[in-house]
């Protein structure tokens, strides 16, 4: 076919430029067209004119995705006033402005890459992704699900002529990839990645701006000569039949595959039933029919009855297809609009609401997740792309009604995983709660099943990998397993066997973490700072598999010099990158450990089924070893990672062929020197016991919590170097200090188990305090009033209010030891300022059990203040019984009985009186004599003069002496 270049001069368009199109017209997949070239854009005409000529219906629809700026969009909007003047009189040149008057003529929606998340639930027949060094891994599948089948997706490589040049494009993530230091630059791994899996793909084409095919597609594509059937599958037809209702029969008709219909009945069937307290969760991945599912049982809502419905959705645009199939489910009802329901709409024409009044009013309403309080009066909710909503959010918004919630697990949407991992695990664990019913969709609608495009987002992206993992005969023993370092040139190279590897490590990782993207991906790809190790168990010559057990990202941090580091922080900046090493060293004032180097565990993983075995554990002791200089090391001659991992032949790309090994052996490679080991992550009280016991110590938490899963930001530290250890020791210290002051108020909601991981210290880490500062915290009258508690003569409200005081003595100071539970109540009462009802609904035992806890621990704080002042006493007084009171005061208290620690001065007078018989040391054999007709000799010990117990009898003339009372 010939295209018109200007008023005269025509060429030759290739054909396999049409045939592509066409073919993907008529099979419903969608196509790729990487235009390379500073002209790209005028191309895109062109294709929109291809597509919109094998289309029958209506022009496609456009989403034109951007950075900043357009680069037109002045003259658009000066040209399209002097256009619609000029359209129809005879001086008007169509080809001359031909761009402009696509510009006019199209409906385009154009959109910021940081705003394609608004897109989401919406389909349009072409996509147009601009500024291709801007265009992030997840803005590239979001925009890429919005095209319907047989549409076309344009990438503009306007910054590059070649693939060579685009594959050495400089992205603008690399920015925030490359560490502070400057001291690397950014790798391009995940570009070749990229390039490679598309010229892989049989529906991409490589072209310039003037449409001329690269020697990337190798085979002419076949243009076909049928168009596929689009008629309902029988299948489909029979569900219909058998619905039971003619209500139920119409919605099923308008659905499109079977398990569309099956989800649709099994929702009309919780909604035809008013369940309470129910969730109905519906989940598949992109271009399923999610949302047409959502707005078909809509529709049968109103037609139920319902007269309170809420839909909610990140914004308004989302919900566009849920309305739009909610109108085609009620005119299935025979529902018409004005005679029996209004739709409102705003400005831009998006529909926020529908009020039905057939029967009576009926309200269908669009309300914002943020707002959960609008939510109290329905009787029907409907979450859609809900993983793209804060799980916390949406854990506000499930309440004592029917909710129907949709959501995308296997994909690219930030909560995605949580809201699998979390929201439902937690609901399953508590059904008495909300009862859940699970429905998964399998079958695309959007485009027709072996979307090839579908297929190289997910190849490239890593995003459907769980299926990877392979099946494990039995466990190993942890400790023969062995830590190996892997080789990210190789890893990324796009080799069968290496690419095999990696969807298994990477599968690792989608199955133990809730918060994915493919934006990890480009982390792990072209961060010069990244590592990746992975644990294997013995290598078995009958079994060649490698199957890791775990795997551990790592990225390296610091090295900033301190002068640098001090000016940012005097400054308030933060630089990206550098996490652990910037958060510290700004919220300590301590510029200098920002110097300091070091590693931080970006993510680790175990193989499902075997997490608590130890796996874990074993991976983190062999990388301490290893920056520990415990393991030996003889670095082995050869290739190391260089970030290049393809080749250019003829202009094809072919993965490279010197590549390092995939495995090294941590023996065999040099580690980095390093002074810290550090992670950060959401706080639970599993994971920071998991890495404390690891050697990992608190030092630094946020306040504030996480929007996306309400947790917050906990960051621990291991130290390999004295230097670092100094620090560690004092940052610790103080965020001890912060989260107990920080209990009764922004931590106020924190669980008692993580609580009681982040105050909990060692007897010889308690700073001790000065008689009078006890005195000045509990004063006298206060320490009675406790003692008339202990006896029962007063309540626990009367000592209210010397809690507080009591806690922070026995957690932080007191060189005492009080059982897990006891402090762990005391925590929550004295602490955290909770009844002792809220307390024990948390850790499941009763209140009063709670108070006997509480009463244990006061005991033991109170004891302790008493044998303080005793020894005091005994000190200003000269008496020899001072020294074993200050030894008393250091005891543990925890392995005392209750009874012995309220024994008076005569009962210990009793005990002490049984020292006055000597036993001999050969007592059996003894015994055994006496048992023949022998004697036991028991020897009565005599007491010095002067060293009398005061337990004994005063002698005639003499006092005994008194303890002082306090």
């Amino acid at each position: 076919m010939s295209i018109q270049e200007g008023p005269t001069t025509t060429r030759r368009v290739d054909s396999r430029v049409i045939d592509l199109i066409r073919n993907c017209v008529r099979t419903r997949h969608r196509s790729v067209f990487v235009v390379l070239g500073e002209e790209g854009k005028q191309m895109i005409v062109k294709l929109h004119y291809f597509l919109s000529r094998e289309r029958i219906k209506r022009r496609p629809t456009v989403l034109w995705c951007y950075q900043n700026e357009l680069g037109f969009v002045s003259a658009y909007k000066k040209r399209l006033r002097k256009m619609r003047k000029a359209v129809g009189k005879a001086n008007f040149d169509e080809g001359a402005d031909s761009f402009h008057l696509f510009l006019t003529s199209t409906d385009i929606r154009f959109c910021y890459y940081k705003e394609t998340a608004s897109v989401l639930g919406q389909t349009y027949g072409m996509c147009v992704l601009q500024d291709l060094h801007s265009l992030s891994p997840s803005s590239l599948c979001r925009a890429v699900e919005t095209v319907e089948g047989g549409g076309v997706v344009v990438l503009l490589a306007e910054d590059a002529n070649s693939l060579s040049e685009l594959q050495q494009l400089t992205l603008s993530a690399h920015s925030r990839l490359a560490p502070s230091t400057g001291s690397s630059s950014a790798e391009h791994r995940y570009m070749s990645r990229l390039i490679l899996g598309l010229a892989r793909s049989p529906a991409c084409l490589t072209v310039n701006a003037q449409l001329d095919v690269l020697p990337v597609t190798k085979a002419a594509l076949q243009p076909l000569s049928e168009m596929p059937d689009s008629a309902p599958a029988p299948s489909l037809e029979k569900l219909a039949q058998s619905a039971g209702s003619e209500q139920l029969a119409s919605l099923v008709s308008v659905c499109v595959t079977e398990d569309q219909g099956h989800s649709v009945l099994k929702m009309l069937e919780c909604i035809s039933h008013h369940k309470q307290k129910s969730l109905v969760s519906l989940t598949a991945a992109r271009g399923r029919g999610k949302s047409a599912a959502l707005g078909l049982s809509l529709a049968g809502a109103i037609a139920y009855g319902y007269s309170q419905v809420c839909v909610v959705a990140p914004d308004v645009r989302n919900v566009g297809t849920v309305f739009e199939f909610a109108l085609r489910g009620l005119a299935a009802l025979g529902y018409s609009e004005i005679t029996d329901y209004d739709v409102t709409r705003t400005q831009e024409g998006d529909i926020t609401g529908i009020t039905a009044h057939r029967a009576h009013r009926q309200s269908v309403l669009y309300c914002g997740p943020e707002n959960p309080d609008l939510l109290r009066g329905a009787e029907l909710v409907l979450i859609d792309e809900a993983a793209s909503i804060p799980t916390k959010q949406v854990r506000a918004l499930l309440g004592p009604r029917l909710t129907l919630l949709s959501s995308t697990v296997h994909g690219y949407e930030g909560t995605g995983r949580s809201l699998a991992l979390k929201l439902i695990a937690d609901i399953k664990r508590r059904p008495q709660d909300h009862s859940l019913t699970e429905l998964v969709l399998h079958v695309p609608i959007r485009y027709n099943a072996s979307d090839p495009v579908e297929s190289v987002v997910n190849d490239v992206m890593l995003l459907e990998c769980e299926k990877a993992l392979k099946s494990l005969g039995s466990a190993p023993d942890p400790r023969q397993c062995e830590l190996y370092s892997i080789s990210r040139d190789t890893l990324l190279s796009g080799h069968p066997a290496a690419e095999a590897f990696l969807r298994e490590v990477w599968a690792l990782f989608v199955s133990s973490h809730y918060k994915n993207s493919p934006d990890d991906l480009l982390l792990l790809a072209d961060s010069p700072s990244q590592r990746l190790f992975v644990l294997l168990a013995p290598i078995d010559v009958k079994d060649p598999r490698l199957v890791p057990l775990a795997a551990i990202q790592c990225g390296l941090e610091g090295g900033i010099a301190e002068q640098a580091a001090g000016s940012a922080i005097s400054r308030g900046e933060r630089p990206a990158g550098d996490m652990l090493p910037w958060t510290l060293a700004s919220m300590y004032r301590v510029p200098g450990f920002a110097a300091l180097r070091g590693i931080r565990t970006v993510r680790i993983a175990v193989r499902p089924g075997l997490q608590g075995m130890g796996y874990g554990g074993r991976a983190l002791e062999r990388l301490r070893a290893y920056y520990s200089g415990d393991i030996p090391v003889t670095p082995l001659p050869g290739p190391a990672d260089e970030g290049h991992c393809l080749d250019f032949k003829r202009g094809m790309p072919v993965p490279a062929k010197k590549l390092p090994p995939l495995l090294l052996r941590l023996q065999d490679r040099e580690p980095e020197q390093l002074d810290w080991l550090g992670v950060s992550f959401g706080a639970t009280a599993k994971l920071t016991s998991f890495w404390r016991q690891a050697g990992y110590v608190p030092v630094h938490m946020r306040l504030s919590s996480s929007a996306t899963t309400g947790e917050h930001s906990l960051a621990l530290l291991r130290p390999i170097s004295s230097e670092a250890q100094r620090h560690i020791t004092v940052f610790s210290a103080d965020l001890r200090r912060r989260v107990f002051e920080a209990l009764s108020g922004p931590l106020r909601s924190l669980s008692l188990p993580l609580a009681l991981e982040l105050t909990e210290t060692q007897q010889d880490e308690r700073p001790t305090l000065a008689r009078e500062v006890l005195g000045y915290m509990v004063p006298a009258l206060s320490r009675r009033r406790l003692e008339a508690h202990f006896s029962g003569s007063l309540d626990l409200l009367s000592v209210d209010d010397i809690l507080p005081p009591l806690c922070r003595i026995a957690l932080l100071h007191a060189p005492i030891t009080i059982t897990p539970a006891q402090t762990t109540v005391l925590l929550g009462i004295g602490a955290q300022r909770r009844s002792l009802m809220e307390v024990g609904e948390e850790l499941g035992i009763p209140a009063s059990q709670c108070g006997a806890l509480l009463t244990r621990s006061l005991r033991r704080v109170h004891a302790w203040m008493r044998e303080g002042e005793k020894a005091d006493a005994a000190a200003a007084l000269g008496l020899e019984e001072a020294g074993a009171s200050q030894k008393m005061q250091a005891q543990t208290l925890a392995s005392k009985d209750e009874v012995e620690m309220e024994l008076g001065t005569h009962g210990r007078a009793v005990i002490d009186g049984f020292e006055r018989y000597a036993v001999p040391a050969d007592i059996g054999a003894s015994v055994a004599e006496g048992r023949e007709g022998g004697t036991l000799q028991v020897e009565r010990r005599s007491v010095p003069d002067g060293s009398k117990r005061r337990a004994s009898k005063p002698t005639k003339g003499k006092k005994a002496s008194k303890r002082p009372r306090h």
